[in-house]
């Protein structure tokens, strides 16, 4: 799942197999995706609208990626970067391995110093980079972004994962060694929940997995007192969402 994190972090430290690890990324995930409706004083975003974009057209599942640190640099701005392959960010979703075909997304940036994002006005760039995500996606429909100054604090109980070109505030430096007495102090991180056609394989593999066969050899369903009947109607639930994420459907 975490095979593409090593790009930034230190192969020789991260272990994808560790709960440890593994815990702290998906952390860092939903805490920074989550970040704008848990602010007291926010007045541009409501969750709400959330739930409404992503679950439009009977879609009521999203994956779940995560990018960091963000790799922008003076000579590469935060719009040019996004643009790109955003092959800094991975899913963390399980059976997807790329986001293709978007459907929409609602994604949450931070931590980038204001002297790399070249503007103060965070409002105003999070509208251009919704507006060029909206252009990416297969359906035009309206993918939110959200810019909040708040890094990702590295406390004491991160797993120290980043290579040593990462410097303590989290910037990305090519010739920068960072000393191995110097902890990680705070980081930028990129969030994004995604609807996307890959979502259909994880939700595939569920129904193979409980079809008829395998079912009777679980008794923990019949223990359960749950019927064949039960199963399937759950079944058939799933088939109908995979079918709400097939290209180019919309209600």
């Amino acid at each position: 799942m975490f095979e593409r994190t090593l790009q930034f972090n230190n192969p020789h430290v991260f272990q994808g197999n560790s709960d440890y690890h593994t815990s702290a990324i998906l952390a860092s995930a939903i805490e920074t995706v989550t970040l704008p409706y848990r602010f007291k004083d926010n007045q541009f975003t409501h969750l709400n609208s959330l739930i409404d974009n992503l679950s439009s057209g009977g879609r009521k599942i999203s994956a779940l990626s995560l990018g960091l640190p963000i790799p922008v640099s003076s000579t590469l701005p935060l719009g040019d970067l996004l643009n790109g392959t955003l092959d800094f960010v991975v899913p963390l979703t399980p059976d997807i391995r790329q986001f293709e075909n978007t459907l929409t997304q609602s994604t949450v940036v931070r931590g980038i110093p204001t002297h790399l994002l070249k503007t103060e006005n965070y409002h105003v760039m999070a509208k251009q980079i919704s507006a060029l995500f909206q252009y990416k996606s297969s359906l035009g429909r309206p993918s939110p972004t959200y810019i909040a100054r708040t890094p990702s604090i590295i406390n004491q109980c991160f797993p120290d994962i980043f290579k040593p070109t990462v410097t303590p505030v989290g910037c990305i430096i090519e010739h920068y060694r960072r000393p191995l007495e110097t902890k990680m102090q705070k980081t930028s991180v990129i969030a994004t929940l995604v609807n996307c056609q890959d979502i259909t394989k994880p939700l595939k593999v569920v129904l193979e997995g409980t079809n008829k066969t395998n079912v009777i050899k679980c008794l923990g369903f019949l223990e359960a007192g749950i019927e064949g009947a039960d199963i399937e109607s759950c079944r058939e639930e799933v088939r109908s969402i995979v079918q709400n994420y097939q290209s180019g459907y919309e209600l």
